[in-house]
């Protein structure tokens, strides 16, 4: 209980700024004060989380689905309240109000997202490219031995901090309080093409239908991080 209530930030704390940082199926992301510091505040999309409660047949007012929404993201945020890895974005807590709904804070990385990045100047130098995939590995395997799966890993939720340094993002706060513009049919989360052929089809990993379904997408679903990187790219 006292690891849930740090995670709760006081409305009155938190400075939501106009400025936009980004957006997508959760919501948009705005820019923000939280104690003297920068930080990012993911507006959760309220109307989409009506839009699924009416879907399911429940008769929910406002008051109700705001606080199912913060209960959701409180216990999916709590084991990663003690994360501390420089490669990963650190969650700083929830909040609420009844002008922006729920929304959750996370430190600023200032640099945008490695797809900005990438679509912007094209693939990095060889020296940069493999700190970025170093980065990117050294992060995914510390939530790997924090039990943390990370279920939409692609170019969009990998954040650049100062000096260019690795944030992987988005890593758990997905299952219920966010939407992801991806295939979330039969229990399938992620983005299509950023997923591997096992995840789009689990059920038949290495059956015959499966090798010639997916046998022939190996090159695009190898992986998202690499495909970004290594495009028209010198490889050593």
């Amino acid at each position: 209980m006292a690891a849930t209530s740090r995670l709760v930030i006081r409305a009155r704390d938190l400075t939501v700024e106009d400025k936009r940082l980004g957006s997508g199926g959760f919501g948009v992301v705005l820019r923000g004060v939280w104690r003297g510091q920068p930080v990012a505040v993911k507006v959760t999309n309220m109307e989409k989380l009506r839009e699924e409660t009416r879907e399911t047949g429940q008769e929910v007012d406002d008051d109700e689905l705001m606080a199912g929404a913060m209960e959701d993201a409180l216990i999916e945020a709590e084991p990663m309240l003690s994360l501390r890895h420089p490669n990963i974005v650190r969650l700083l807590g929830v909040c609420a109000d009844k002008k922006h709904g729920l929304m959750i804070v996370t430190e600023l990385c200032e640099g945008g997202s490695l797809a900005s990045y990438l679509a912007k100047n094209g693939p990095p130098p060889p020296d940069v490219r493999d700190r970025f995939v170093r980065e990117i590995c050294e992060g995914v395997q510390y939530l790997h031995d924090h039990g943390i799966l990370h279920r939409d890993l692609k170019p969009g939720n990998i954040l650049l901090a100062e000096y260019l340094v690795i944030k992987i993002s988005d890593f758990g706060m997905t299952r219920n309080v966010q939407v992801t513009s991806s295939s979330s049919a039969g229990g399938i989360k992620g983005t299509v093409n950023y997923m591997s052929p096992e995840a789009l089809d689990p059920d038949n990993l290495g059956s015959p239908l499966w090798r010639r379904t997916y046998g022939r997408l190996d090159a695009s679903l190898r992986s998202c991080v690499a495909v970004g990187l290594l495009s028209e790219a010198e490889v050593p």
